[in-house]
């Protein structure tokens, strides 16, 4: 059984989400590797929240 999100294609999102920041965090060239881990982490739970939020509204 799939779950209801991965239908939406929200894990492709993430996913070109997660890259995007990956590529980002490494162009900046972060020494501390737990800051790009918690940044990613807080993105990916703002992106997850805000669609929620978003498929509740309109549809």
């Amino acid at each position: 059984m799939t779950p209801k999100w991965r239908e939406v294609g929200v894990s492709d999102f993430l996913d070109i989400l997660l890259t995007k920041l990956l590529a980002w965090a490494e162009k900046r060239k972060y020494q501390n590797f737990l800051v790009s881990i918690r940044m990613v982490l807080w993105a990916l739970s703002t992106a997850f929240v805000s669609y929620l939020v978003y498929k509740r509204i309109y549809m």
